[in-house]
């Protein structure tokens, strides 16, 4: 398909520009829960703390950790190993990224103006 006054680059770039605008500067802020927040998670809970204490003592947002009672607690309640396999289970069964990074990072300039289309 050609696309008047814009490059090969330029095409892929934009064609990515329909990405919402919170998605923006989001990219590589995400970390996964490590193992030993798992078991903090545990002992938290079995405390009796809420999940936004919970959240705050291993350092991510409440949601983060309503996210990881609602997928990895079993008939048993929440167990930190069998939760962290599971996680590990998902990351790699799954599918790659659609958008690359070289891509991402060709939006965030555009859109914050430091690069013009």
């Amino acid at each position: 398909m050609q696309h008047k006054g814009l490059n090969e680059e330029q095409v892929g770039v934009t064609s990515l520009l329909f990405v919402p605008a919170r998605m923006i500067g989001t990219m590589g802020s995400y970390s996964q829960l490590t193992e030993e927040q798992r078991y903090q998670i545990y002992e938290d809970c079995k405390q009796g703390l809420s999940q936004t204490d919970i959240g705050k003592n291993i350092g991510v947002n409440k949601s983060t950790i309503s996210r990881e009672l609602k997928r990895n607690s079993g008939l048993r309640g929440y167990r930190p190993r069998q939760a962290h396999q599971l996680a590990e289970n998902r990351k790699t069964n799954c599918s790659p990224s659609r958008i690359i990074c070289h891509h991402w990072k060709r939006v965030e300039e555009i859109s914050t103006g430091r690069l013009e289309p």
